[in-house]
């Protein structure tokens, strides 16, 4: 894949291509406010995050179709569904998460808005239905209140990512 290294030398970024790569294939990975903005400002970091997404992609949530009004509380995807259900405790969520066996199990869902926010979850291993069950605690964590606003959202996107 044309890249970083051909015309832009590491150093002029705040962002290398191998901590691109671990911001989409490791849960625990994060990038500072500087890299994500280099990431989406850069030409080049922008067409190599679009790429490397895509290629490792195991499934897509589009955006909803323009008809869709209101919060979303499910998405179907090629291979599976996502759906939130409120929970009895105040501010938490349940994100569900239904895979298919024929896709390969993802460990990352990658969520972006279309004014460049961006927020990930990391999802546990499924069960043997291949069912994820995620708690997202909007009161008390920015994350995932993030995530569940941009899943509730028809015009934002989501990866899941191995």
């Amino acid at each position: 894949m044309p890249g970083l290294s051909e015309d832009v030398r590491p150093s002029d970024l705040p962002l290398t291509f191998a901590q691109l790569v671990q911001f989409l294939s490791n849960p625990q990975a994060a990038l500072t406010a500087e890299q994500w903005r280099a990431c989406r400002e850069n030409p080049r970091l922008k067409a190599d995050y679009a790429a490397l997404k895509q290629r490792l992609c195991v499934a897509e949530l589009p955006q909803a179709a323009a008809a869709s009004q209101g919060d979303l509380e499910e998405r179907i995807f090629p291979g599976g569904r996502l759906s939130l259900r409120p929970s009895v405790v105040p501010g938490q969520v349940y994100l569900i998460v239904s895979i298919e066996s024929e896709i390969t199990v993802p460990r990352i869902l990658l969520l972006e808005g279309k004014d460049g926010e961006v927020d990930r979850v990391a999802l546990p291993e499924p069960d043997p239905d291949g069912t994820m069950l995620i708690i997202l605690d909007t009161l008390k964590n920015e994350g995932d209140a993030r995530a569940v606003r941009l899943l509730r959202d028809p015009s934002s996107s989501g990866f899941l990512l191995p």
